[in-house]
């Protein structure tokens, strides 16, 4: 079975020696899968609910950091873009969106993470390559089981979108966004979510969160796909904070 993970987001300060302890965890087991990395130049902190923007920092050196991550982990192919400019080169309409106080505070990575998601499976359809699985994963994400202890043939041959979504982290209607994948299939939604987003923050859909909110950005662009949305029956990871 040939499995995709697609890392994505902004780097953040994690101890090298931690993040590779966990990819072991992750990729325990498989013998045939492969690694697209997308990220953003400036490294920061996860907002974890705080009222103020934690500060970023231009990286230097990053491609070396991403390869000196990845070493030894079946890396395929990776990209980095700044996101001053990205932030600077955005479309009015997706400025709007991103800049504007009518939507929470704390959903205001949502769109450059639902970018940084897209540009990754970018990569991954360049490699002209056919995956079974596809799952995407955070750069600050802390694995505690390895992916095979999860039925894979199961997940391939249903076509349901798993994420971890269930106990103390449940809420309905959603993609918690922090892990999720299933088939092929499954995760082609996002192949178009970043021209999209415009239209699915502005859908009527109303799950309870806030309409900028990338969990239910996510579970709104799967459904209109027809994607069936599962959740795991084990929590693989957690967030570092």
């Amino acid at each position: 079975m040939k499995i995709a993970f697609l890392f994505s987001g902004q780097l953040r300060q994690i101890p090298k020696d931690v993040f590779q302890n966990s990819l072991s965890i992750l990729t325990k087991g498989l013998t045939d899968y492969s690694i697209f990395a997308y990220c953003w130049q400036e490294e920061g902190k996860s907002l974890d609910h705080k009222k103020n923007l934690p500060l970023i920092n231009l990286r230097g050196n990053i491609d070396e950091s991403i390869k000196e991550l990845f070493q030894d982990f079946n890396l395929e192919k990776y990209g980095i873009e700044s996101f001053q400019d990205f932030n600077k080169n955005l479309p009015e309409d997706y400025k709007e969106i991103l800049n504007s106080n009518k939507f929470h505070f704390g959903t205001i990575n949502s769109l450059p993470q639902i970018y940084t998601l897209y540009k990754s499976y970018q990569l991954l359809e360049n490699s002209n390559c056919d995956f079974d699985l596809i799952f995407r994963c955070r750069f600050d994400s802390i694995f505690i089981h390895p992916l095979k202890l999860f039925p894979l043939k199961i997940i391939l041959e249903n076509n349901f979108l798993y994420n971890i979504n269930f106990g103390r982290a449940y809420y309905p209607k959603r993609i918690y966004d922090i892990f999720f994948g299933g088939s092929q299939k499954s995760m082609r939604f996002i192949k178009n979510i970043w021209s999209d987003a415009i239209d699915l923050t502005n859908n009527e859909f109303n799950n309870g969160l806030d309409k900028r909110d990338c969990c239910r950005l996510l579970y709104l662009a799967s459904i209109h796909k027809d994607v069936k949305v599962k959740s795991f029956s084990s929590r693989i990871c957690d967030v570092y904070r």
